[in-house]
């Protein structure tokens, strides 16, 4: 398989010439019977990505018991992968602005993005190095607030909130060299706040591997007197090289307000004009900490959102199933949904922010059915509800709100005449009840679909 996208420039940007991939693999599947009661199901696959450095292989066993011709046991073993994504792989999109600086999604390339390469920059906080859209022309710097203290104060200088007054005394007041520190705050897109970070927590980002999932599952299946089904699997799945969702992963940098007080107050500037004056030069986002070895993608003092590849998430869950056929005519399903984790804090996993399942921990559904097939109609009441889940997705993160909406459905097929028509039409949030499915996302509120159909 060859993939060759074309996006104009637009999603690719300086992707768009080297965001081919090929893909090449093979696959096998047998069924043995080793009595009437056990079969044994079993697959290997194999695919080379030309984007990855090796191939991956993926086995599969599963052991099926029989344990009566209405019921049977399931045991599975299943190492699956999830290649890198185009977007994972060659994304360059601006997806907003903060400020004079653009907010950039990107890919990562193949050589990764290194914020320390070569000692990284001597005099940088944590010898990391920025780069400001303040003085386009000074290309890299350290990561060093009070490199640009002449910045903070022009910005002072220009603000109608500074009395005029005061003014000739900060433009006196000489730079700093190690009397006032730099602190780093990451970007929070949705909103628009920036949070404190540490310096070490701005790894570098390798290039991407597949996700390799390991998976055990059991599972039950049985039919009671015809009417009853039961299905019931419970899993764990231990995945490596999970790829999270786009994440900032340059932090800005800001003068620090406590050192920055001491200084100000040492050079004269009145207490009472103190703390006004630390909260705006404090405020000002001199700089945006990059990578510094030389990648086309970072020559910029761009906040930058990517993917990397986690460590290790564990996680664990079950499903449920349950139908009943009361009668020819009625009958009632349920199904429920359930994983033990949606959020894995940073401690957990690493990087500059936590990362979210974006999915909810639970959910479920319960149908009622009727049917009258003499006269050609069916019906269908459905209730589904959703836990709420915290979202981190690129420039979307917060909480989404649960919800538990009723549909409505109808099937009409005319008894005699015209038996190959068939009108349907399905009402979904009956009571339009307003919500929303992930964050950023508008509100969804009542649905109506119809459908006319006529077989031939």
């Amino acid at each position: 398989v060859y993939t060759d996208a074309r996006t104009g420039g637009t999603i690719n940007g300086a992707n768009e010439t080297d965001d081919g991939i090929k893909e090449i693999g093979g696959y096998v599947h047998s069924v043995t019977r080793l009595s009437p009661k056990f079969d044994i199901v079993s697959a290997l696959r194999i695919d080379k990505n030309s984007r990855l450095e090796s191939a991956v292989l993926s086995p599969r066993v599963g052991v099926v018991f029989k344990l009566t011709p209405d019921q049977n046991l399931r045991f599975t073993y299943n190492r699956s992968f999830s290649t890198p994504s185009d977007n994972n792989l060659f994304l360059d999109i601006v997806a907003g602005a903060a400020g004079p600086y653009s907010v950039r999604a990107l890919g990562v390339p193949a050589e990764g993005f290194h914020f320390r390469a070569g000692g990284g920059c001597a005099g940088g906080v944590g010898n990391l190095c920025m780069r400001t859209p303040f003085v386009p022309t000074a290309g890299l710097l350290p990561a060093n607030a009070a490199a640009l203290w002449q910045v903070a104060i022009g910005f002072l200088l220009q603000s109608p909130l500074v009395p005029t007054a005061l003014k000739p005394l900060l433009q006196s007041i000489p730079a700093p060299t190690t009397q006032v520190a730099t602190v780093l705050r990451a970007l929070n897109p949705t909103t628009a706040a920036f949070a404190e970070v540490t310096p070490d927590q701005v790894r570098d980002i390798d290039r991407l591997k597949p996700t390799i999932s390991n998976s055990f599952e059991a599972g039950y299946k049985a039919i009671f007197n015809s009417k009853f089904k039961l299905a019931i699997d419970a899993w764990y799945e231990h995945k490596r090289n999970f790829v999270g969702p786009l994440i900032v992963e340059t932090p800005n940098v800001f003068l620090d307000p406590a050192t920055l007080g001491a200084y100000l107050a040492s050079k004269g500037v009145p207490t009472q004009a103190l703390s006004g004056l630390v909260t705006s030069m404090a405020g000002i986002p001199l700089g945006t900490v990059v990578p510094n070895d030389g990648g086309k993608l970072t020559q910029r003092p761009d906040i930058f959102l990517t993917y990397r590849n986690f460590g290790t998430v564990n996680i664990f869950g079950s499903d449920l199933a349950l139908d009943y056929i009361a009668s020819d005519r009625f009958s009632v399903s349920g199904t429920y949904s359930w994983v033990n984790k949606d959020f894995f804090p940073q401690s957990e996993v690493g990087g500059l922010t936590d990362v979210a399942l974006n999915a909810a921990k639970s959910k479920g559904s319960a149908t009622f059915r009727f049917r009258n097939d003499r006269q050609g109609w069916g019906s269908e009441l459905r209730f589904r509800a959703v836990a709420g889940f915290p979202v981190n997705s690129g420039v979307y993160v917060g909480k989404t709100d649960g919800y538990g909406v009723v549909d409505l459905g109808g099937t009409y097929r005319p008894p005699v005449g015209a038996r190959n028509l068939l009108l349907a039409v399905n009402v979904a949030n009956l009571f339009n009840h307003g919500y929303a499915t992930f964050v950023g996302v508008p509100q969804l509120g009542r649905l109506v679909l119809t459908k006319v159909s006529y077989t031939f």
